[in-house]
């Protein structure tokens, strides 16, 4: 169930695996995981700090 969630995110509008998107996902965690190996704490806490943002604005939203 989760790898088909997973599996969604990649797919366009016609279920075909966008390269666009797939190259971009890649491109993504591929700079995370650098910028993690050059400056460890400081991505851990603008992941975090990232996180908890978006977690607010949800919570903040779903409470409308």
């Amino acid at each position: 169930m989760a790898k088909n969630r997973f599996l969604e995110i990649f797919q366009g509008r016609n279920g075909q695996m966008s390269a666009k998107r797939v190259f971009g996902g890649i491109f993504c965690i591929s700079c995370i995981t650098a910028a993690f190996l050059y400056y460890p704490f400081e991505t851990v806490c603008f992941l975090g700090g990232s996180g908890l943002s978006l977690l607010g604005a949800g919570l903040a939203e779903r409470k409308k």
